[in-house]
């Protein structure tokens, strides 16, 4: 039997505990060999410890935005959701009722859209009588139904659906929809500037899509070639509805590789698995979503480890010495498109971890999706993080050469996913998560080890995993210094004026400081020093540089370092880099 893959945001609940066994076994080892015990999670990463200031001409950029969040102030969330039935919009063969969007456009505000068009309760009935022997099938993931929160037969509230889902890819089911969308573009939603972007394809539960049913559609004789191109027929449908403004039509499948549902054969499992799923990771139905110029959303960077490596969005996984790096491809269309949708939903801590709905991991998972360059997000709740959250407001969606800053979290952590895929041996040498700034182990005093240690509570780390949350300079190996690049494209040459912030554990006499290239003749200039008063607390020092050039030239072309003075280390979590002058849009 194949291993399950584990990637789709609603599929991950029956893995949870198997894993989170296993990670607890991974603790037990480290613990074993005489590393640093696990921190408690309330005494790191708390939001006085961080510093989010941004100049005042910091503003939100065009086609970024929150498209949902719980406790958030008036006017945060961008966009206003809109879920829009078929039965509601064809309550008989072609009769078309368009009210509730044409409502939802009369209020003024940008509106996404959800059609939802799968689950027998969402179908006209007309479409049954019409197709008697079209076939639905129970949802099996688990098999006990689910909220259905389009909640257009109740009111204002969401009922509990038995999860029976049309067979979408039947060509009868095709032909209908593909005449709804055919109408939706003759009424002119489809160029309307208004409608921000639209969850595709309009299938399955929450509107959120994967590959169900394979041994049904084995049984039938209904091949993966079919599937795949049914997939292609109406995403082409999508396209033309939308005005061929692909990037407004945002994928809710992974973008990794699609789990098959074992067939009952190896042979029939292999040739779907073959067909589905490339070489390189991905599968063939985020590729076509590509390909077209649609968008894609994820739906779990709240597991914030488990994003080292994806090809499809322009992330591949470097090694550098003894440890890897996540490395972002500035020029995949995603990330380099300035009408494309790339986003993520960070609201599974309100109701699957729950018990983690902490400060420290709504940081990193923000963090995930700004390092990842995503541009939307459909947030959990705001007041866990509201400074934090504000500041990804305002920095989200840009581009290298645009950007105040640029940072880098340093940490040290394995990524699960790798093994689950049997691309990886687990091994926990993956370090930072980098925005334009890199910082990389440099011989002989640039040196640092992973430090203090985070194990989340067992059903979060059955997805996650731990992680060592700051790195240290190591004194003993006569390593005194953490070593920095700043992306070229972000800022090269000078003299320019930087702020850099640096947030360190204050636990350890003496000073540190920064040395930065000045200039030819002052490569190794030092900025006045940070003096430590020891009172062992996490906290975040600003340093100025008034003349940064930041031409690469300190070791391993290097643009500045943070150095500590005598003879006892310095635990270093977060460092970001601003420009205090507004860079000239391009």
């Amino acid at each position: 039997m194949p291993s399950l893959g584990f990637w789709n945001p609603r599929r991950r609940l029956q893995m949870l505990f198997l894993v989170a066994f296993l990670a607890t076994l991974v603790g037990a080892r480290l613990t074993a060999a005489g590393l640093a015990s696990p921190t408690p999670f309330e005494s790191l990463h708390q939001p006085g410890q961080d510093d989010w200031w941004l100049p005042d001409w910091v503003e939100p950029v065009l086609n970024s935005g929150v498209y949902g969040a719980s406790e958030a102030p008036p006017g945060f969330v961008d966009v206003e959701g809109l879920v829009l039935p078929w039965r509601m919009i064809e309550p008989e063969e072609g009769v078309y009722d368009w009210s509730l969007l044409t409502n939802a456009l009369a209020r003024g505000r940008p509106l996404w859209l959800r059609l939802f068009a799968s689950d027998v309760g969402h179908c006209p009935a007309w479409l049954q009588r019409k197709y008697p022997d079209l076939k639905h099938h129970r949802f099996r993931w688990p098999d006990g139904g689910y909220d259905d929160i389009s909640g257009y037969l109740t009111g204002k509230t969401t009922i509990r659906s038995p999860g029976d889902f049309y067979e979408i890819w039947d060509p009868r089911f095709e032909a209908e929809f593909r005449r709804l969308l055919q109408e939706f573009a003759r009424q002119g939603f489809g160029r309307d500037p208004r409608i921000r972007f639209v969850y595709f394809p309009h299938a399955f539960r929450w509107n959120e899509y994967s590959l169900k049913w394979v041994p049904e559609m084995s049984k039938a004789g209904f091949t993966p070639e079919d599937y795949v191109a049914w997939f292609k027929r109406t995403l082409a449908d999508y396209v033309a509805a939308f005005g061929d403004d692909a990037g407004r039509i945002v994928y809710t499948g992974t973008g990794n590789r699609e789990w098959i549902e074992w067939t009952g054969d190896e042979a029939t499992f292999n040739r779907w698995d073959r067909t589905i799923n490339t070489s390189n990771g991905g599968n063939v139905l985020s590729q076509s979503c590509l390909n077209s110029g649609a968008g894609v959303r994820d739906g779990f960077t709240e597991a914030f480890n488990r994003f080292s490596w994806r090809p499809d969005w322009g992330l591949d996984l470097v090694t550098d010495g003894s440890f890897r790096y996540s490395v972002i491809n500035e020029k995949h269309p995603l990330i380099s498109a300035d009408r494309r949708f790339f986003g993520t939903e960070n609201e599974d801590f309100d109701y699957l971890w729950s018990d983690v709905k902490k400060y420290h991991y709504l940081k990193l998972s923000t963090l995930n999706m700004l390092r990842l360059r995503m541009n939307w997000v459909f947030l959990g709740d705001y007041r866990v993080a509201s400074d934090l959250l504000q500041y990804m407001r305002r920095t989200m969606g840009r581009k290298v050469q645009e950007s105040p800053d640029a940072w880098v979290a340093l940490r040290q952590y394995r990524d699960s996913y790798l093994v689950d895929d049997q691309r990886g041996d687990g091994t926990e040498n993956i370090r930072n998560f980098e925005r334009w700034l890199y910082q990389r182990d440099l011989a002989p005093d640039g040196l640092t080890t992973a430090t203090h240690r985070i194990e989340p509570p067992a059903k979060f780390a059955g997805v996650n995993g731990g992680s060592w949350e700051a790195l240290r300079t190591d004194q003993a190996r006569g390593s005194h210094r953490l070593y920095f690049n700043v992306d070229d494209q972000f800022l090269k040459g000078g003299p320019t004026r930087v702020l850099i912030k640096v947030t360190y554990l204050d636990d350890r006499d003496g000073e540190w400081w920064i040395e930065y290239d000045a200039g030819p003749d002052a490569v190794w200039k030092k900025s006045h020093p940070v003096q430590s008063t020891h009172d062992a607390k996490w906290k975040t020092a600003t340093v100025e540089l008034p003349d940064a050039a930041f031409e690469n030239r300190q070791h391993g072309w290097a643009d500045f370092c943070i150095a500590k003075g005598g003879r006892e280390d310095l635990s270093v979590r977060f460092v970001r880099l601003i420009k205090t002058v507004q860079p000239n849009p391009r």
